[in-house]
């Protein structure tokens, strides 16, 4: 059994456990920050007096070109980390207001810049995001804006890995990005159970995913005061990111129907190992804690025909990202047990626990069948993992449809297991060394290598 793709994580820790109880003593001793701005004055000074100017920062002209001078109201603290025994001053920390209006700056105009190339769109945001969780840190922000700011960061994460996932390492770098993402991801679980937002889903925190911009507490007076022509936004209109989410979608959505032929071969797509240490407690989840995990399904009787499944509340989409994100880790199944039942019985968050259990008792075709249902960020989240279980998939079927003179339909296959098309299908046989001719693939023991990287579809484009 492969190990884990990412470690566990749990919602409490002593350290975290410490840090609450100290922070409820000394409610008044922690850092509160005074800075107005989206960058702290001394830093504006500073990089412009060393030419540390970001193009994104440039100004810009009436036809949306770029000068060669900043603009300082565009101006985004950078991240970085303080000197050892230099103390932080409340002057170069942002207060959490700012850093609402600051975020969504970030997510609803600069993801949306087309004067650059999006890796370049990445690494600034990236960078300034990373900054606005250092300032809530050092604040000691555990309230209901910090949440709504931790998770607007994990989409922005999920996201950015699905669609620069495929560049080179220079304008992205993926376990730096998931390493961000797992961290923030924890933050916001921990602050659901802090919070004790799981007991208590009010009908004002609804989830709308065709708006990312869409945050409670923000002042559209402060809002109007501090924008400019160039970085007013329609509150209406699509971000980058939701219109390629969309885009996601449309393209996987038509993977939930697969024809007969495909429903038998489903059972094939499954593979048992002896020696795995972890057997046991896959047992354990089937057996004995089925029923307490998805406790609708008995109730309701739900059933999953390629239908998209809605995300109601802020919870429910955290806690599907946190598990999607950690599929096939059964510590974060059983942290996902101990949550609300509402939270727990709701439909997304109950096809993401389908699609755990069918993970650990390695029936990749239902994992990928199931992940057809999954909304626009949800498979987005999926997206991560979408490789490693084809390659798994191939090479179960290389095991058990091995066979001398006989090919199984490129069409039909990378019907089932999501390909975009059979030609792409063609080429990852190819590179894990699998013959594929005439429309077909030739299945033979002991030709799969498992040692191949995973497909790199740009590396396919180039050539």
């Amino acid at each position: 059994m492969e190990t884990p793709l990412f470690l566990p994580h749990r919602f409490s820790r002593p350290d975290l456990v410490m840090a609450g109880q100290e922070e409820s003593k000394d409610k008044h001793q922690h850092l509160v920050g005074i800075c107005m701005g989206m960058c702290p004055n001394a830093e504006v000074r500073l990089r412009q007096r060393e030419k540390m100017i970001h193009p994104l920062e440039m100004a810009l002209d009436s036809n949306g070109q770029r000068l060669n001078y900043p603009q300082v109201r565009a101006m985004v603290k950078m991240f970085s980390r303080p000197a050892a025994g230099q103390q932080v001053k409340a002057a170069d920390v942002r207060p959490v207001p700012v850093l609402m209006k600051t975020l969504r700056y970030l997510l609803a105009n600069v993801c949306c810049r087309k004067d650059v190339p999006w890796a370049l769109v990445y690494q600034f945001v990236s960078d300034r995001l990373q900054a606005i969780r250092q300032d809530l840190c050092v604040q000691r922000a555990r309230n209901l804006t910090a949440l709504q700011i931790y998770q607007a960061v994990v989409r922005f994460y999920i996201y950015a890995h699905y669609r620069t996932c495929e560049h080179e390492l220079k304008d992205f770098d993926p376990f730096l990005n998931m390493k961000q993402l797992l961290d923030t991801l924890f933050l916001v679980m921990s602050l659901y159970q802090e919070l004790d937002l799981f007991s208590n889903i009010v009908a004002s925190d609804k989830v709308d995913l065709t708006d990312y911009t869409s945050f409670s507490g923000h002042d559209e007076e402060s809002e109007e005061e501090d924008s400019d022509s160039d970085s007013k936004v329609d509150d209406g209109a699509e971000t980058k990111i939701v219109q390629d989410s969309k885009a996601s979608e449309k393209s996987t959505s038509n993977g939930g129907e697969t024809t007969s032929g495909l429903e038998e071969d489903s059972n094939t797509v499954r593979h048992h190992d002896d020696n795995s240490s972890g057997s046991d407690s896959v047992r354990a989840i089937n057996t004995q804690e089925r029923e307490k995990v998805l406790p609708s399904e008995r109730e309701n009787k739900k059933h999953y025909d390629g239908d998209i499944v809605s995300c109601s509340s802020l919870q429910e989409e955290g806690v599907a990202l946190y598990l999607l994100v950690n599929l096939g880790n059964e510590e974060a199944i059983m942290n996902a047990m101990q949550l609300h039942h509402n939270i727990k019985c709701s439909k997304l968050v109950s096809l993401t626990l389908e699609m755990n259990l069918a993970w650990l008792t390695y029936n990749y075709y239902r994992v990928l069948k199931l992940s057809t249902c999954l909304p626009p960020l949800c498979q987005c989240a999926f997206h991560i993992h979408l490789t490693v279980i084809q390659r798994k998939s191939l090479g179960i079927l290389n095991q058990s449809h091995s066979c001398k003179g006989q090919s199984y339909s490129l069409e039909q296959l990378s019907e089932m297991l999501l390909y975009n098309n059979s030609d792409h299908l063609a080429q990852a046989c190819t590179h894990y060394g699998l013959p594929a001719i005439n429309g077909g693939v030739i299945f033979t023991k002991g030709k799969f290598d498992y040692e191949a990287p995973l497909v790199n579809w740009m590396v396919f484009v180039s050539q």
